[in-house]
């Protein structure tokens, strides 16, 4: 794959780029997993049962706060891929999309430790989701234009949904592995 932005990601070492493709992997399957617990506390809401939806709900919160957390690599790298190009886009972006992580992991993790009600949790974390949904759109059109996924913007939008999330990062994990630069490096365990 030719890509405008591979020269900018050879200043960001293999190994870094393939921490953040790991951890894309893995944020994808925790997502996932997510979304089941999210379904079944739906679910179990629907047939009477408020404490197995409760506690459901509870491990879906917890995924959420892992899910973000294994953000920051991509952060990073796709910072580094975009500088280059577009200096103060890049670092707006990035600032934006670790603000939302920042964000959503502290106030899931207030949820989950109990000092925030679901009431009062929900008004202040959607607001977080804002500066992270800005950031998935701006890098799925950085990648769009860079050469790195031509269908970046689609994507990155689908990303900022809770529901295409781990469709977004296994994607992108797929981009950033085709990279010239990692076809070239071993990979280690």
């Amino acid at each position: 794959m030719t890509s405008i932005a591979a020269p900018a990601l050879e200043s960001a070492p293999p190994r870094i780029v393939r921490v953040a493709c790991r951890a894309l992997q893995v944020a994808a399957v925790v997502s996932a997993a997510g979304i089941v617990f999210l379904v079944g506390m739906f679910v179990a809401f629907a047939l009477e049962a408020p404490s197995t939806a409760m506690a459901l709900g509870w491990v879906n919160d917890l995924l959420v706060i892992v899910q973000y957390a294994l953000l920051l690599p991509a952060v990073v790298v796709l910072h580094r891929a975009f500088r280059a190009r577009w200096p103060r886009a890049s670092l707006v972006a990035s600032s934006l999309g670790v603000l939302g992580i920042a964000g959503a992991v502290a106030l899931q993790s207030l949820l989950v430790a109990g000092v925030l009600t679901f009431e009062q949790e929900i008004g202040p974390v959607s607001v977080s989701y804002i500066p992270l949904g800005i950031w998935f759109v701006a890098t799925g059109s950085f990648a769009a234009r860079s050469g790195i996924d031509r269908r970046g913007t689609a994507y990155g939008l689908l990303g900022a949904s809770y529901l295409g999330f781990p469709i977004w990062a296994a994607r992108l994990a797929g981009r950033l592995q085709r990279l010239p630069m990692m076809e070239s490096t071993p990979r280690t365990a």
